[in-house]
């Protein structure tokens, strides 16, 4: 039987295959060029406006890709009034604060800007920004890298490129602050001894279990050093006579502090010895807040939290400014790039 009598006869396959070809040049993609007043574009057709590149999503229209603006073209943090935030800090590794922006309408962002903390030079920052943040068209970019030894306390403009977010949907502007790691320690001398108990003034007592020594919170040369000992971090060093061990506890007394020390490698020749802490430490992070700030403003809340997925709402302004266009898009077409401005 040849090609043709088969598909003549078989009714249920021929159907198939036009239904298979049909939805086939559905899907293609049609390349349009310049947007054309008038003329009508059909479902996925590909066009340009004005460095707007867009794909129809209708079955048929005259609209074209570029988005009319409307309303204001401004800062959003100019247009509610004076910020005038307060500086906290947190204990974390890394932290996260912003605003939600949701404006009916749509808004195009064309510039970035934040404002950072006082002293904060030892700190990393990014700025990112998240479109329908956890939904089905989530799209997270970042903006900008903040390097050390810009201005602070003021407002700093950072980042190119333009963010457009569709009528509806929310956009999370996210200043992410990494803490830097500082490495600390300071040395003295003691009188290291081989025996059990409390040390007296200038001594240091290496206990029989070679785990733990015990330290006077004054040193050989009778100098108080209760600050530093108490700042010893667990998993520092702590180095004399030409060994070194992993502090694994730090156990503060009235007189002195017993660090917990591994590995056990013996107890060493009883001598005066020049003591050596080392440690690094995370400061707590930065970050500004205006409190009640877009009480007034129902479309801009602010948001801070640990992680992207973890960030609570509130009504406070957290540092981080955009530069808005509103506009009106067609449904008719998806977004698919913008033109820089």
């Amino acid at each position: 039987m040849t090609t043709e009598a088969y598909f003549a006869t078989n009714k249920y396959l021929r159907e198939y295959v036009d239904r298979s070809m049909e939805q086939l040049r559905s899907e293609m993609i049609t390349w349009r060029g310049e947007w054309v007043l008038g003329r009508s574009y059909e479902k996925n057709d590909l066009a340009i406006q004005e460095g707007w590149l867009g794909i129809v999503t209708a079955n048929e229209t005259t609209d074209g890709p570029q988005p009319i603006a409307t309303g204001s073209e401004d800062w959003v943090i100019d247009l509610n009034g004076i910020f005038d935030p307060t500086q906290s800090t947190i204990s974390e590794e890394s932290y996260i604060t912003g605003n939600v922006y949701q404006f009916a309408e749509g808004l195009t962002v064309t510039r970035y800007r934040i404002w950072l903390p006082d002293n904060s030079q030892n700190f990393q920052f990014q700025l990112w920004s998240a479109i329908d943040l956890n939904g089905p068209n989530e799209k997270i970019t970042q903006i900008a890298t903040i390097p050390n030894g810009v201005p602070t306390g003021q407002w700093v403009e950072v980042g190119i490129g333009t963010t457009v977010v569709p009528p509806g949907e929310t956009l999370h502007m996210l200043k992410l602050t990494t803490a830097s790691t500082q490495s600390e320690g300071f040395s003295a001398n003691w009188d290291v001894k081989n025996t059990n108990g409390s040390p007296s003034e200038g001594e240091a007592n290496f206990q029989s279990n070679e785990t733990e020594i015990r330290i006077h919170k004054t040193d050989q040369d009778d100098i108080d050093q209760t600050a530093n000992m108490e700042a010893v971090e667990v998993g520092g060093t702590l180095s004399f006579a030409g060994s070194s061990w992993t502090i694994t506890e730090v156990d503060i007394r009235g007189s002195h502090v017993r660090y917990h020390v591994e590995p056990p490698q013996g107890r060493p020749t009883e001598n005066t010895y020049l003591i050596t802490f080392a440690w690094s430490a995370i400061s707590d992070i930065p970050f500004v807040t205006d409190a009640d700030y877009w009480l007034p403003v129902g479309p801009v809340r602010g948001c801070q939290g640990t992680t992207i997925r973890n960030l609570e709402e509130d009504l406070d302004a957290h540092g981080v400014d955009i530069f808005i266009k509103q506009f009106v898009s067609s449904n008719d077409w998806d977004i698919l790039s913008a033109p820089s401005f």
